[in-house]
């Protein structure tokens, strides 16, 4: 979402995809698809990072297998989506 915003010469502030992907979609029509990866990676943005995140566990106890699939997958459809708009390959 950043590089698209860097490509629209419009200023960014923060990693958070949600308003990241609303400033883009006042521009360029968002598919909700990269909207709905956008909402399921910001999930990993903080409480993957922090390990006093959660009331009580670590994160490492709160991800498996399927999440890191999803996220990879979530991660290529904003990538993609990213590149197609930019025009960067």
């Amino acid at each position: 979402m950043k590089a698209i915003l860097e490509s629209l010469v419009i200023p960014s502030i923060g990693r958070n995809l949600l308003p990241l992907a609303s400033t883009v979609s006042e521009k360029i029509k968002v598919p909700d698809s990269v909207k709905s990866a956008c909402k399921r990676l910001n999930r990993f943005y903080i409480p993957t990072r922090y390990p006093n995140a959660f009331p009580s566990g670590a994160p490492v106890h709160m991800y498996d297998k399927e999440d890191a699939v999803q996220a990879l997958k979530d991660a290529e459809e904003v990538f993609n989506f990213a590149k197609k708009v930019t025009g960067f390959a």
